[in-house]
């Protein structure tokens, strides 16, 4: 069971990742990514996805800054890391982050980004704060290689009822049966 209230002594936390591992990990090595070749990819058998975004994405230092192909839109974030750990039977990794939209002339030159990355996201929106989310991530374009990532993104805010958030985050786990905790 896992419980939103714990983000409460973070003052500036405003979204929390939980990523699925697709084993249990020891403590040193964390790797969320689920590879795959060809078509096969790992499958949460009942959970329909929906909305995909197709996007290109640079990363420098702490700023990422996306390119939207599906809509022709721009997003600069700004993601500050406050706290990373396992779960109890680790086989999740949380992420506490502190993260805020900058404007997109602050985002440095795309020559000068240290990773490039073609993705397509999706989603399944449990409520307005908390998403099941799909990553497919490519180095190149045409690769057939893709590398998934499984995780649960909680958008916080300090005037929400993280009562009533944590019931529908433990209610939709359980009907999922994902492991968490």
């Amino acid at each position: 069971m896992i419980s939103i209230d714990e983000i409460g002594s973070f003052d500036m936390a405003n979204t929390i990742e939980w990523y699925i591992l697709p084993k249990a990990s020891s403590a040193a090595v964390t790797d969320p990514l689920w590879m795959t070749i060809g078509h096969y990819k790992p499958q949460f058998p009942s959970i329909r996805f929906r909305n995909p975004q197709v996007f290109i994405e640079y990363a420098h230092g702490e700023m990422t800054y996306m390119y939207d192909r599906s809509n022709d839109s721009q997003r600069v974030l700004s993601r500050t890391l406050l706290y990373e750990g396992m779960g109890a039977k680790d086989s999740v990794y949380q992420m506490v982050i502190n993260e805020e939209t900058l404007p997109s002339h602050r985002f440095p030159c795309t020559m000068d980004s240290v990773s490039l990355s073609f993705m397509v996201r999706r989603s399944v929106k449990i409520n307005n704060r908390i998403f099941f989310i799909e990553e497919e991530c490519k180095e190149d374009k045409d690769s057939m290689e893709s590398t998934f990532v499984y995780y649960i993104k909680y958008n916080h805010s300090f005037n929400v009822d993280t009562k009533k958030m944590s019931d529908d985050l433990n209610a939709f786990i359980g009907r999922y049966n994902i492991t968490l905790l």
